[in-house]
């Protein structure tokens, strides 16, 4: 559920001392050059939760070819 919660924050107003607007407004504003940080995330968040629901020797063989992209963004 903590992973659900992460991809939906970018689109959700911001809060500090005072409210600031979106990060996005919508899932096209991800192709934009300066939203390629998120764009990297959810897609390294899709390979995460794809993995997931991968029988375990796949998921296994799937996670070696994903894991030096993941290392690198963390």
């Amino acid at each position: 559920s903590q992973v659900f919660k992460l991809l939906k924050a970018p689109f959700f107003p911001r809060q500090g001392v005072t409210e600031l607007g979106l990060l996005l407004n919508s899932p096209h504003d991800l192709n934009e050059q300066r939203n390629e940080v998120f764009k990297t995330m959810f897609q390294l968040y899709y390979s995460l939760l794809r993995y997931f629901t991968l029988p375990k020797p796949t998921s296994n063989e799937f996670l070696a070819e994903k894991f030096g992209q993941i290392q690198e963004h963390v």
